[in-house]
């Protein structure tokens, strides 16, 4: 988070790759720095909950405006939290990646 919340203030910053595979995450209250255009984020096995997923949601949707999104989810107990994912901003996106396996 904290990371994040230092990538706030970087003027002009539209694209964001961030790998965070194979770390224990276990539940995090995310927050994305504002004006990102084109979001890659890979969450492959970091033990995300549910819960963290609803708040990884809620920050994309505060941003929106995406024009590419890629997001890893695979390898992670999150459950019933798929149907959060409908929480995105879908509309304008001209290319979408969603692993879940």
């Amino acid at each position: 988070r904290g990371l994040l919340q230092a990538l706030e203030g970087v003027p002009g910053l539209r694209e964001l790759r961030l790998d965070l595979s194979h770390n224990r995450l276990g539940e995090v209250a995310w927050s994305l720095p504002s004006g990102i255009q084109r979001l890659r984020l890979d969450l492959w096995q970091t033990e995300t909950c549910e819960r963290s997923v609803r708040s990884l949601v809620a920050a994309l949707g505060r941003v929106g405006g995406f024009l590419s999104l890629s997001l890893e989810l695979g390898g992670n107990p999150i459950g019933g939290g798929v149907e959060v994912l409908g929480g995105i901003r879908w509309q304008g996106l001209g290319k979408v990646y969603l692993g879940l396996s």
